[in-house]
């Protein structure tokens, strides 16, 4: 958390958004068993799906964004087969539907929250980050991996507020909308 702005009713935060899915429409060619050794170019990644998330708390629903500061890459899962016989390419060929691509990127986000003073100094406020997939239908998809370590990584204190709790779990928003929130207290 960067900034808990209680007169606006709002707190920034900062952090690392990443997003995996498979395609079984894609197949990739040469795959290294490094992650990071297959990366999906910026001119490939505009011509792929790549799942959007709306940040629902925020000013004016902000949506992730598959921009030069994000990056895609493929983790090889499944094995290969190799090119058919009139392809004079030799190239191991692997589907997409077995390999899971990873869209990565860094966001500083303004969340709305609501405040309540009535016990300070001596509160505990709960604020959260609501986190859906742009398309409703799309939700059906949507896996939560709890990442073990956010205690860990977080700044436990903010200006003259420490952060004693963060919670990951799934929600639900407007039209039964199925998304994930994380929690901060």
């Amino acid at each position: 958390i960067l900034d808990v702005d209680v007169v606006n009713l709002t707190f920034e935060t900062q952090f690392r958004l990443k997003l995996s899915w498979y395609d079984s429409r894609l197949s990739f060619i040469n795959l290294k068993d490094n992650q990071y050794s297959n990366w999906v170019t910026q001119n490939e990644s505009k011509s792929i799906w790549v799942p959007r998330i709306r940040f629902h708390n925020t000013e004016t629903m902000l949506t992730s964004i598959n921009d030069e500061k994000a990056y895609i890459t493929i983790e090889k899962f499944g094995n290969y087969s190799l090119n058919s016989v009139d392809n004079l390419d030799n190239n191991f060929v692997f589907t997409g539907s077995e390999n899971r691509l990873t869209i990565t990127r860094d966001y500083d986000i303004r969340f709305r929250c609501s405040y309540n003073l009535q016990w300070y100094p001596f509160d505990t406020q709960r604020c959260v980050m609501n986190l859906t997939l742009v398309k409703a239908d799309d939700a059906n998809f949507l896996e939560l991996i709890k990442q073990k370590n956010i205690p860990e990584m977080l700044q436990k204190e903010v200006q003259q507020y420490i952060i004693q709790k963060v919670q990951v779990d799934y929600g639900y928003f407007d039209n039964q909308t199925r998304g994930i929130v994380v929690k901060f207290e």
